[in-house]
């Protein structure tokens, strides 16, 4: 059975502090499980899912727990879409902003606000 523990980011916090988030040992599938899934599945295609993941999680990570993160995604997906013997629904480059409006609005209105920017908001007709 495929296993990708190597691929699970650990998320460590003890009395407030971050501790490592390094990469499991794992097999050496895992590394290659990766780089079949795409070595760097970010941008190449415009418009899906996991290229929103990769930027969303690239401006609070970096690069390369982007990378991995996306990695982990795709590899999930294939295994629920063999399990489950179903297709891959995609979900879109807006799901982010679909999935919680509010929020997205509030963090923006946040935003022009620490540009000493004043806004109304009002709904869309």
């Amino acid at each position: 059975m495929l296993s990708w523990a190597g691929l699970c980011l650990r998320n460590d916090t003890s009395a407030g502090k971050r501790l490592s988030t390094r990469l499991r040992a794992g097999a050496e599938v895992h590394v290659g499980a990766s780089c079949l899934v795409g070595r760097y599945p970010h941008p190449r295609t415009k418009g899906t899912y996991f290229r929103a993941q990769y930027h969303r999680i690239r401006s609070r990570r970096g690069h390369k727990k982007a990378v991995v993160a996306v990695a982990a995604s795709m590899l999930t997906a294939a295994y629920h879409i063999l399990r489950d013997g179903t297709t891959y629904q995609e979900l879109g480059a807006s799901y982010f902003d679909t999935r919680d409006a509010g929020k997205v609005a509030n963090r923006l209105i946040r935003r022009l606000n620490d540009l000493r920017l004043q806004v109304e908001v009002k709904a869309a007709a």
